[in-house]
């Protein structure tokens, strides 16, 4: 008599990706979106740097257009989801669309909810958050005020997520894509998104940033 042993498939880790239109991969001259998180699933596939061997999802749940108070209200309605296993990361990122006219401690209270949202279901279900900085604008060469309030939302985030504890870590976008005075990659010109290529460097620096933790 043959036996047969049927392997049960390992399954999907899933990692939510959330946050507005640099989420999203919003590049104003193309038809299609190109977001970050199509290179960061294809880097977690095909390496061999991880601890545990098997499929990874990233699903994008980003949405041009949202300030803080958007994207935080979605967070709330994501964390009571009905996930087949919790997600094994967060990664978060907004503000960008709230540096012209919301005022910082607004945000901040805002910023403050959404660490404490996830802080909340990480303690319960387990997984690692990712929070990244606001990178430079354009718009903040002429805008002074702009380039203050978005360092002080940076520097809030860094605290707030010290705060939270070890599973909760910082990835500094603003540092990997400084604002050049001209239009020029990896930027696509608009002094806000990112070129095609530039999401696919963005995908690669998150994942460098996490590999190791998953």
């Amino acid at each position: 008599r043959w036996l047969y042993l049927v392997m049960a498939a390992k399954p999907a880790a899933t990692v939510v990706a959330i946050g507005d239109s640099l989420t999203e991969g919003l590049v104003p001259s193309l038809q299609n979106m190109h977001p970050y998180s199509t290179q960061l699933e294809r880097l977690l596939n095909s390496s061999d740097r991880l601890s545990h061997h098997r499929p990874f999802v990233v699903e994008n749940h980003g949405v041009s257009g949202e300030d803080m108070e958007d994207i935080v209200a979605r967070l709330k309605e994501l964390v009571v989801a009905d996930w087949a296993a919790p997600p094994v990361a967060w990664i978060f990122l907004g503000g960008s669309n709230d540096m012209d006219d919301a005022y910082l401690e607004e945000i901040t209270c805002i910023l403050k909810d959404a660490v404490g949202t996830l802080e909340a279901y990480v303690n319960r279900n387990g997984g690692r958050c990712y929070f990244l900085t606001v990178p430079e604008m354009t718009a903040e060469h002429s805008l002074k005020y702009m380039k203050q309030k978005r360092e002080a939302y940076n520097s809030a985030l860094l605290q707030l997520c010290k705060d939270a504890g070890e599973k909760f870590r910082v990835l500094d976008m603003a540092k990997w894509f400084p604002q050049p005075e001209c239009d020029t990659e990896p930027w696509c010109g608009d002094g806000l998104h990112l070129s095609a290529k530039g999401y696919d460097a963005m995908g690669t620096h998150v994942f460098e940033e996490i590999v190791h933790d998953l």
